[in-house]
């Protein structure tokens, strides 16, 4: 099984912070999230898609002694587009399962391992939490994603993770999407999808978000950042 986590991106609101970097607890920070999820799901291989101007920083982090029991490897994202040129990057290194999430969010780390223990694995699966801002996230409407788009107030069920198999990879293959909620579509419309619940979905988008969670939660130094729901408030950000 595959972990695979985008990490490429440049940071534009944040200065050009390695927000997958921020502090979250005592030798915590905010990708080990996705990687204890991945990890506890039974993922062995853990592909971290970085950049040139990254790479030196993502690796000398990871050669801290916490990281030593992932099989953590570099690719380095050559097409500088959305995470649907991150993904294509993973597919040299695919499993039968790969698991896909950003490293710049909270959620529940148990979801993966409850949707593989849960039920037999389809070939698509999305994470899925609820929001009442549409315009933040990708939304399923109608049976497909809608990506950042103004919508009706309401509560919408929105991604935040995928579980995808080899076959959904041959399909990208064929037919390259071009971005990653056209990618999210032909899968659905290829193979269908299972939904799986994440809990909650806290997303840091700008500085304020992260600074609004440390007032809002237990704070950077919980004992275990993560596994409890973040204030009601925050959940959706």
């Amino acid at each position: 099984m595959l972990g695979v986590i985008p990490c490429a991106g440049e940071g534009s609101r944040w200065g050009r912070f390695h927000k997958e970097l921020l502090p979250i607890g005592p030798e915590t920070w905010l990708i080990d999230i996705s990687l204890e999820a991945m990890k506890l799901a039974g993922a062995k291989k853990f592909c971290v898609i970085t950049s040139p101007s990254k790479i030196q920083t993502h690796v000398q982090h990871f050669l801290k002694e916490k990281y030593r029991e992932y099989g953590i490897f570099y690719v380095i994202q050559q097409e500088q587009s959305d995470i649907w040129g991150a993904i294509k990057e993973s597919f040299p290194y695919s499993e039968d399962v790969n698991i896909f999430a950003m490293p710049d969010t909270l959620f529940d780390k148990t979801a993966f391992r409850r949707q593989l223990e849960s039920r037999p694995l389809v070939p698509f699966n999305l994470g899925v939490f609820s929001t009442q801002q549409p315009e933040r996230f990708g939304v399923l409407v109608n049976g497909k994603v809608i990506n950042k788009t103004p919508l009706p107030t309401a509560s919408y069920s929105a991604w935040g993770a995928m579980i995808w198999n080899k076959a959904v990879i041959e399909s990208w293959l064929q037919n390259d999407p071009g971005d990653y909620t056209n990618a999210i579509n032909q899968a659905i419309e290829n193979f269908g999808y299972d939904a799986f619940d994440l809990n909650y979905y806290y997303d840091f988008s700008t500085w304020s978000d992260y600074k609004r969670w440390l007032a809002e939660s237990s704070g950077p130094f919980s004992d275990d950042p993560g596994v409890e729901k973040p204030a009601a408030s925050a959940a959706q950000i």
